[in-house]
């Protein structure tokens, strides 16, 4: 074989090899880092330059109970998520000791579907949809007592709530259609009380990491262009070469 061939063969071997760097598409955790914000202006997006476009099973982190009157954003936590489209889940059944919620709002921040209960005897929470467009979403988790009550701008009540005392029942919820997108939460007057840590895991199916650069990127491109760069060179050096031999 030509020994041009050959070494062009093995080149692209290699750049094929440094292509994949990053790509490997293994299932990931995402941990909270620091304290995720509770609106979509301040919510923390799940990203890992590594991990980009590959599976999200997992986002692990802590809310607080133990309220201060009428402050509840510390008892919530909100993601950036990436869906692939289709099936989703996120369920905290499991993965928390203490009595969850869990909420799905879209791109712009309108709510789409919330629960407070599994089922009747299971105080944690899951969520799960079949017909969803892939693309971003905000997921958020929260403590259920009292009952954190997203609304739109003018206070209209995101999610349904059913009448007081009853919280809300077992099942999925479907948001209120004339509600716009999530600006705060409503105000309860509930006693001080000391702030507690709860710790908590979302088991998801449908997600990935949001779209980032691949890892070592600049790395990749860099070589690729000195792999052009060299055969280039020795290509144009052995026409060279056999020109001066023909004369």
């Amino acid at each position: 074989m030509n020994r041009s061939i050959l070494r062009i063969s093995w080149s692209l071997v290699l750049v094929t090899a440094l292509l994949g760097v990053g790509s490997q598409a293994h299932a990931f955790t995402y941990a909270e880092s620091g304290d995720a914000g509770s609106l979509p202006t301040s919510a923390q997006a799940v990203s890992d330059t590594a991990m980009d476009g590959t599976p999200l099973q997992f986002i692990s982190g802590n809310v607080e109970s133990g309220f201060v009157p009428y402050e509840f954003t510390d008892s919530i936590d909100l993601f950036e998520i990436e869906l692939t489209g289709g099936a989703f889940s996120a369920s905290t059944v499991g993965g928390a000791n203490f009595d969850t919620q869990l909420y799905l709002y879209d791109a712009q921040g309108n709510g789409i579907i919330f629960n407070d209960d599994a089922d009747s005897t299971v105080k944690q929470s899951t969520l799960s949809a079949s017909n969803l467009a892939a693309g971003l979403y905000y997921l958020g988790v929260s403590v259920s007592a009292p009952p954190v009550l997203p609304v739109d701008a003018s206070r209209t009540l995101i999610f349904p709530q059913p009448p007081a005392p009853a919280e809300f029942h077992p099942g999925i919820i479907e948001a209120n259609p004339d509600a716009g997108p999530l600006a705060g939460y409503a105000p309860q007057l509930v006693a001080q009380q000391p702030l507690v840590e709860l710790p908590y895991t979302i088991a998801l199916s449908g997600v990935q990491a949001t779209p980032e650069p691949i890892a070592g990127g600049g790395a990749v491109s860099m070589a690729i262009l000195m792999l052009v760069a060299r055969f280039g060179g020795q290509r144009r050096r052995e026409m060279a070469t056999r020109s001066r031999v023909r004369q």
